[in-house]
């Protein structure tokens, strides 16, 4: 079963880079979109464009409250992992420019908490759901919604031209969070790369092989079942 030893302080300086740069991407590649084209759909059934940028900023925000406590030395409330409840309908109808203003201003907020940022903070315990988490996996969570939801608005970045370094993190990143739905069964994923975790528990094991890109889209529901081998029997539920 994976657990969270793979967040080690040791990683912060690659993990900030990495984000930084995917951060830096998206709003390159955002920046042109006009007002239609954000009302387009997505790649994520149900949403717009529109709605992806309206949650990766709220995302933003909400990591950098976690993050403005820790800095602070503020006793830490329970972490969901995942998002807050936001009004993502109604920051949808924006237009282009006051879309693009939001993903750039809330970026850079957390960004600028995450860079002041010392050793100490970095190993602060966050409450979770998934047990006590070191606070690196603040950074984690946001380089996995920056690239996940770059793929979903289909402006430049697929899944398969996502980072081999990045996509190992995000691979583990996604197993450790997803590990509560598979409770009657185990997942193995086998990657091409060397990737080798079992999920869940229940005397059954099924084993799903792929690319470490190719086991990530299809995990988090972004690619179907022909893009790995062995998940035939495996359903996961909604993209996350």
């Amino acid at each position: 079963m994976i657990g969270p030893g793979f967040l080690s302080p040791a990683l912060v300086p690659r993990l900030r880079h990495q984000a930084v740069g995917a951060t830096q991407r998206l709003l390159g590649e955002t920046i042109v979109l006009p007002d239609a084209e954000w009302q387009s759909p997505s790649l994520l059934p149900g949403w717009t464009k529109a709605h992806v940028a309206t949650h990766l900023a709220w995302h933003a925000l909400g990591l950098a409250a976690v993050a403005d406590r820790i800095y602070q030395g503020q006793p830490q409330p329970a972490w969901s992992v995942s998002d807050q409840t936001v009004d993502i309908e109604a920051g949808s109808q924006r237009d282009a420019l006051d879309l693009q203003v939001d993903l750039d201003t809330t970026a850079g907020r957390l960004s600028r908490v995450l860079e002041a940022f010392e050793p100490e903070h970095w190993t602060a315990t966050l409450t979770t759901p998934l047990g006590p988490l070191p606070a690196i996996a603040l950074s984690m969570a946001r380089l996995n919604e920056v690239v996940l939801h770059h793929v979903d608005l289909a402006c430049g970045l697929t899944m398969a031209e996502i980072d081999l370094e990045v996509a190992q993190w995000l691979l583990s990143w996604n197993a450790l969070r997803l590990q509560p739905r598979f409770v009657s069964f185990r997942l193995r994923l086998l990657s091409d790369e060397g990737f080798d975790e079992t999920l869940g528990s229940g005397p059954r094991l099924v084993e799903v092989r792929g690319s470490t890109t190719g086991l990530l889209g299809w995990l988090t529901g972004r690619l179907d079942g022909s893009a790995v081998l062995g998940a035939d029997s495996v359903q996961l539920g909604p993209a996350v």
